[in-house]
């Protein structure tokens, strides 16, 4: 698969999430997807797990769950078998957890970072990072 078809995949997963509409990426993502949740561990450590398909597509396409959110593409590399997006994340928290925490009804916006790897034109793996403290921050978790 060449670089210019796995970002426009990652385009579709951006355009997906923020239509909700699985069926845009669905036949691009494996069966299960590796995914490393940077910062989420103890002392900002990253955590691995496995992700079956359709949570992954609950959890980041559909979003259930989570509070509503638009996703903006800022910037996008790719190499090899990787692409990685940076991204802005906007939204109330109105509905849903973030990062553990209950509705607080506010306003956040923070850049996040996706890297993808390929395997055989799918999505097998996702290391995702974004800046808690600045997002706890905002929602007047810590001061």
């Amino acid at each position: 698969m060449d670089i210019s078809e796995m970002k426009r995949i990652k385009l579709l997963l951006f355009e997906a999430s923020n239509a909700k509409n699985a069926s845009l990426v669905e036949g691009y993502i494996a069966d299960k997807i590796i995914w490393h949740e940077g910062c989420a561990g103890e002392y900002g450590s990253d955590v691995v797990f496995e992700l079956p398909k359709k949570d992954f597509i609950d959890r980041n396409i559909l979003n259930t769950g989570g509070f509503p959110r638009k996703k903006e593409i800022i910037h996008q590399i790719a190499e090899d078998d990787k692409v990685y997006t940076l991204f802005t994340v906007e939204g109330n928290h109105s509905t849903g957890n973030c990062m553990g925490y209950p509705p607080t009804g506010k306003h956040i916006r923070y850049n996040a970072q996706y890297t993808a790897r390929f395997e055989n034109g799918l999505i097998v793996e996702i290391w995702a990072t974004m800046d808690g403290h600045y997002v706890l921050k905002q929602l007047g978790i810590i001061k």
